[in-house]
């Protein structure tokens, strides 16, 4: 039988308990003190039950030792995780709250039900009580990385770059990781929200900042052509959108997209500015090609020479493309009317998959892990 996360756990605390019976029953001989003790029949019973998957009557055995001996923290603490876990938000909130009501909790006990009820207020969606406890929790230097994660999680959602910003500076110091490229994305996030206002002066600053974080973010590359282009600079855009050709061909689609906006599909200017690139990166051809047939930009004859040199090293699709000769929007049609072309957009991290591009994936919120995935299928099974 497959054991879950939630079962595995539920082990584990029927066990600690039992070890904290035993520990009781010791310290019960050694002293004179006498104190309430659980019989080892009820371990055996929740045991039993969580061996069997009866999650919610070993939750009924966990809670009835905790009423038994309330003195065993560990179990609250258990049962509150585990009510978490379930999506009982409320339940798991009010055990953590009675712990911290308890006058005599020991200081450690008491950081660790804080830490656990702004966790419950996290999972519940109250996020103005999570973040204040978090704050609190790193004031008072408890638990100061995790704490920081989950502040970072919370402005992330609420889209406070700003916000979060500070806190991902200050886990930097505490962590390892690629903390400068999320920062960049998120002054890329600021800058996004300054260019939804037309304030092109604060999309300007938001970029120097992301550059300034991280050099090699494409994103901000391709927001600081899109910024010329708003500007009216054309020839600093189609510059930026050539160099990212060339250092990231992968993302052709977008860029060809970008240039059809600066120029007619078939000016000389497009054809000069893409021979340059093919010239500087050999390894943009196919991308070109593929991205042109995929999103119907066939027209510019630099563009066309790429496709030509793709359908003639790929059979299938040369079978496929006979009665359309050099007329690659009508192929380019065909393939689209038949589901046989597609562009999307691929998470690295997860696997998920949008057919726009996405720089936070909206599954695993991992960033910048969008990978171009066209699809050019020449045949039912055949995939080129």
């Amino acid at each position: 039988m497959v054991v879950d996360s939630s079962l595995a756990l539920g082990v584990l605390l029927v066990v600690a308990a039992a070890a904290g019976w035993v520990i009781a029953r010791l310290t019960t001989r050694r002293t004179t003190t006498t104190r309430s003790a659980v019989p080892p029949a009820d371990f055996y019973r929740g045991l039993n039950h969580l061996l069997r998957d009866e999650s919610d009557k070993a939750l009924a055995v966990l809670q009835s030792i905790a009423e038994a001996d309330s003195g065993m923290v560990e179990i609250h603490f258990a049962l509150g995780t585990l009510f978490r876990q379930r999506g009982e938000t409320d339940r798991a909130i009010r055990i953590h709250q009675n712990l911290l009501a308890r006058p005599d909790l020991a200081r450690r006990h008491r950081e660790q039900a804080l830490f656990s009820l702004a966790e419950d207020y996290l999972k519940a969606g109250l996020f103005d009580r999570a973040e204040a406890l978090f704050v609190q929790l790193i004031d008072q230097g408890v638990q100061r990385s995790e704490a920081l994660q989950r502040l970072v999680s919370i402005y992330e959602r609420q889209r406070d770059w700003n916000q979060a910003i500070d806190a991902r500076r200050q886990l930097a110091n505490l962590l390892p990781g690629n903390h400068a490229e999320t920062i960049a994305q998120y002054y890329c996030e600021i800058a996004q929200q300054a260019r939804e206002t037309n304030d092109l002066a604060q999309m300007r600053a938001a970029l120097k900042s992301a550059r300034g974080a991280s050099r090699n973010i494409v994103r901000g590359a391709l927001m600081r052509a899109d910024l010329a282009i708003l500007k009216d600079d054309v020839s600093l855009a189609v510059k930026l959108y050539r160099k990212l050709l060339e250092s990231t061909p992968e993302l052709a689609a977008l860029v060809l997209l970008r240039l059809h906006g600066c120029f007619d599909a078939t000016s000389a200017e497009l054809s000069r500015t893409l021979r340059e690139a093919l010239r500087r990166q050999p390894e943009l051809a196919n991308h070109l090609a593929k991205a042109a047939l995929a999103a119907d930009l066939s027209q510019n004859d630099v563009v066309a020479e790429t496709i030509r040199t793709y359908i003639a090293d790929n059979p299938a699709l040369a079978t496929l493309s006979e009665n359309y000769e050099d007329n690659y929007s009508a192929l380019t049609e065909m393939l689209h009317s038949l589901g046989l072309a597609r562009l999307q957009f691929r998470c690295r991290e997860c696997g998920y998959s949008a057919g726009d591009l996405f720089w936070q994936c909206p599954a695993c919120q991992s960033w910048d892990s969008a990978q171009t995935d066209i699809r050019i299928t020449a045949e039912a099974t055949t995939e080129i």
